[in-house]
């Protein structure tokens, strides 16, 4: 009850202050106690509010996601939402996550710091992992 109340505050004072894009996460956060609670529907609900966002995802100024501290968690807990609804956007939101993480990894440099930024970074290496789990489930069909 408390984190619920936590995320609410949160996105009430991000939207309040006009940084939409900075309410995902605490939307994400409420997404996530649903999900462990076991209510999917209601997960499933505010993950379009997500995904509705997520649409207008390239700006003039660049991603939609741009400032917050944890894009990949957002994209993470759509896609497990998904998921678990057997809804057919699940594997669009993962590729769009792993086709992210691809893109911001390039801009990585040196090369140990680009692999700790996808191997270290555990919701990074569970994206990476997921989609290739994915791909390699495709290929075999």
């Amino acid at each position: 009850a408390e984190a619920i109340e936590a995320y609410q505050k949160a996105i009430t004072l991000m939207r309040g202050s006009g940084k939409h894009h900075w309410a995902m996460e605490p939307l994400a956060g409420l997404v996530r106690v649903s999900l462990a609670q076991g209510d999917l529907s209601r997960a499933l609900s505010q993950v379009e509010e997500i995904l509705g966002f997520l649409e207008t995802r390239y700006t003039s100024t660049g991603h939609a996601l741009d400032g917050a501290v944890e894009p990949f968690r957002i994209y993470q807990t759509c896609y497990q939402v998904l998921k678990a609804n057997e809804d057919s956007r699940a594997d669009a939101i993962l590729t769009d996550a792993y086709n992210l993480l691809q893109k911001r990894a390039a801009n990585i440099s040196d090369e140990h710091l680009r692999g700790c930024f996808l191997n270290n970074v555990a919701v990074n290496r569970e994206i990476v992992e997921e989609y290739e789990k994915n791909r390699s489930g495709e290929l075999k069909t």
